[in-house]
C-alpha cells in the first residue's frame, strides 16, 4: 500500500522523491521545500499511518470516511485490532494547516478512484497553500500582520479565551513596557509572547508572554546577583528568580489590571534596562 501511494505522488512533478532513511516515517515533500506533505508512519504492527497536510478546513472527517468507504477495525476479521472509531480523521490545527490522519490496511483500500480523488485534492490543497505560506506569510499568520495588535486580541488564547485572569491588563500593561524598555528593540510578530532584544548585545533581554492560561507572564534576563527576590516581592501574583544560561531569569506573573498599572512596576522597569540582555 505504502509504495502505491508514493508511486503516485512520485508522478506529480511537484513533488520530490520520498525520503525513506527514517526507520519508522517515510516522509514526502514538494521539490520547493515547502515542508512536508506526508508522513507515512509504518512502524505499528496492522496498520499504515499516513498523515497528510492540507489548507485548515479543506475536509470533513465524516464525509471524507464516507467517501473512502474504509470499515472500522471491528468489522475486520483479517486483522486482531478492534475499534469502532473512524480510520480517518480531519484535524485543523492552530494554523492554516489541516492534518488529514488516514489508517490503511492494503492496497487495496487506496487503490480505489476516490483515494486518488482525495490524493489529488490533498495535493493540490498544500502546494497551493505552501506556495502562499512561502510568498506572502503575512496572509497566513496573522500576529504577523496585525504585529503588536495581535497581542491584545484574545484571540489565539487557550481554551477558546476562556481564561482566569484579566486580560484586558495587557492594554495597561503595554504602553508602560514600552516606555520603560525604550532602549530595547521590540519584536511584536511572535504568536504567543512579544521580545525585546538588547541592540548592543543582540541578546533577549525581556519576554512577554501574552496567550497562557494563567496570566500575562513577564520574563527579564539579567545580569547574575544584580536583582533580588525581595526587589519584586510585591508586583504581580507570582515571582520568580532562576539562574540561567549566563544570566538571572526574573519572572513575574500579571493577573489583575492593578498589576499592569502599579507605579513601582513602572520605576523598577526602567532602572533595570542596563542589566539586561547583555550576557
Amino acid at each position: 500500500a505504502l509504495e502505491f501511494v508514493i508511486d503516485l505522488l512520485e508522478k506529480n512533478p511537484a513533488f520530490a522523491p520520498a525520503n525513506w532513511n527514517d526507520r519508522s516515517t517515510v516522509e514526502v515533500r514538494t521539490a520547493k521545500s515547502l515542508g512536508w506533505f506526508l508522513h507515512a508512519r509504518t512502524a505499528a504492527e496492522w496498520l499504515l499511518t499516513l498523515c497528510f497536510r492540507v489548507r485548515r478546513d479543506q475536509f470533513n472527517t465524516e464525509d471524507l470516511d464516507a467517501e473512502l468507504g474504509l470499515p472500522p477495525l471491528d468489522e475486520m476479521q483479517e486483522i486482531p485490532a478492534y475499534g469502532r472509531e473512524p480510520r480517518v480523521k480531519a484535524r485543523n490545527l492552530k494554523s492554516a494547516w489541516q492534518e488529514v490522519t488516514i489508517r490503511i490496511w492494503n492496497r487495496a483500500e487506496v487503490d480505489t478512484p476516490a483515494f486518488r480523488s482525495f490524493l489529488q485534492q490533498a495535493s493540490q490543497s498544500f502546494v497551493a497553500l505552501g506556495t502562499a505560506e512561502s510568498a506572502n506569510p503575512e496572509d497566513l499568520m496573522p500576529w504577523k500582520k496585525l504585529g503588536r495588535k495581535w497581542h491584545l486580541l484574545r484571540k489565539g488564547l487557550p481554551g477558546n479565551g476562556r481564561i482566569p485572569w484579566n486580560f484586558d491588563l495587557l492594554a495597561e500593561l503595554l504602553p508602560v513596557l514600552e516606555s520603560s524598555f525604550g532602549d530595547l528593540q521590540p519584536d511584536y510578530a511572535i504568536r504567543t509572547k512579544i521580545n525585546w532584544s538588547n541592540p548592543r548585545t543582540g541578546r533577549l533581554a525581556v519576554e512577554l508572554h501574552t496567550k497562557r492560561t494563567d496570566g500575562a507572564e513577564l520574563c527579564l534576563y539579567g545580569v547574575p546577583g544584580e536583582i533580588s527576590l525581595g526587589r519584586i516581592s510585591t508586583f504581580g501574583s507570582q515571582r520568580s528568580i532562576t539562574p540561567a544560561e549566563g544570566c538571572d531569569e526574573i519572572r513575574i506573573r500579571l493577573t489583575q489590571t492593578e498589576h499592569a498599572t502599579d507605579p513601582q512596576l513602572a520605576g523598577f522597569l526602567a532602572e533595570s534596562v542596563p542589566l539586561l540582555g547583555r550576557s
